[in-house]
């Protein structure tokens, strides 16, 4: 049995009178692109309507207005093996409430204001996940390798967080074991994009011969892009915006030549060049204006302190600007005369 409804107002109200109905043997309830509004973690407490609908596979409460974290409920359903929370205003650490999601095969929270590190023991926590999306929220940390202890994995999707880090290079075997019965759930993908990862591209990704969709732009990998990454009957990626956004990248299909490049040591040294000749620029200014404040105070103190010296400069000054008077008014009367006739 499963139902779709449009309609709005507090989940909790709505979810507890489908409760209330004797709907026991539900088996998905989709209320996407809703106008929901409320919570549906009650105090902590695990809510009795959720329990007592053990036959529940599908849930899909995306595109509303739900808050707090994933209710521990949700997950101890026996049954339940596709989520969907994506773009709501959930919180909270995310792999703290996951422990008791072990049936799902398909988690989407993209779109909502998650935190945390990513875990080790995923691969007990989601031991048969195929499709991992997490984008769009505030995740941090580095993406470890025991992420590559999820055999079913096929989709990942971790874009639009702080992940940090270089890239796992246990990510070419993403998605070994083929157990589908479809053959579009044998199409890797991956999405890396828009986080703080570092270092090279590993050659691993090579490997992903049934890899679909690739997106690793906008962060701070390095160094030359693998060749023949992905390459499939349907395409290989040629496309240069899956890897924009990282100016020390180099290699096809970018076109940034490699052997412009500059190298580590190369680095080092024009980082010790432009290191020293800051140095010697502060130094030069700090000279100038050390010179600056001694001569003043010599020429002044002097003429301060010794009052003939004072007198004699005083003079000179005044000499100085009667001649200069008197050059300018005979040059004057002497053009005004050539005007003249």
């Amino acid at each position: 049995m499963s139902f779709n409804f449009i309609i709005s107002g507090p989940i909790t109200e709505f979810i507890q009178a489908l409760s209330g109905c004797g709907n026991h043997r539900l088996e998905q309830l989709n209320l996407g692109s809703n106008q929901l509004s409320g919570t549906i973690f009650l105090s902590g407490n695990i809510p009795r309507h959720w329990k007592s609908m053990q036959y529940l596979g599908a849930i899909d409460l995306s595109q509303n207005n739900l808050l707090g974290n994933i209710p521990t409920s949700l997950c101890s359903l026996p049954t339940l093996n596709w989520l969907q929370l994506s773009y709501n205003k959930f919180s909270g650490d995310l792999f703290s409430t996951l422990q008791n999601c072990s049936s799902l095969y398909a988690l989407d929270v993209g779109g909502n204001r998650f935190s945390g590190l990513c875990q080790n023991g995923l691969e007990k926590v989601l031991p048969l996940i195929s499709e991992l999306r997490l984008q769009g929220n505030v995740l941090s940390g580095p993406i470890l390798e025991q992420l590559c202890s999820l055999t079913h994995l096929h989709v990942l999707d971790l874009a639009h967080n702080n992940f940090s880090g270089s890239i796992p290079t246990c990510l070419g075997n993403l998605g070994t074991q083929l157990e589908y019965y479809s053959q579009i759930f044998l199409m890797n993908s991956i999405d890396l994009s828009r986080n703080n990862l570092t270092g090279e591209i590993p050659e691993a990704l090579t490997k992903l011969s049934l890899l679909s969709t690739l997106n690793l732009s906008w962060n701070q990998l390095t160094g030359k892009i693998p060749e023949n990454i992905g390459p499939n009957q349907f395409q290989t990626f040629i496309d240069p915006s899956i890897y924009e956004g990282n100016p020390k990248l180099c290699g096809p299909p970018l076109i940034t030549n490699c052997s412009l490049m500059p190298s580590d040591g190369d680095t080092e040294a024009v980082d010790e060049d432009n290191e020293e000749s800051r140095s010697e620029k502060l130094w030069f200014y700090v000279s100038v204006v050390l010179g600056f404040i001694v001569g003043f105070w010599i020429v002044c103190g002097s003429l301060a302190i010794k009052k003939s010296w004072r007198h004699a400069y005083f003079h000179f000054v005044d000499e100085k600007k009667d001649r200069l008077f008197v050059a300018i008014k005979v040059n004057m009367a002497r053009l005004q005369g050539k005007i003249e006739a």
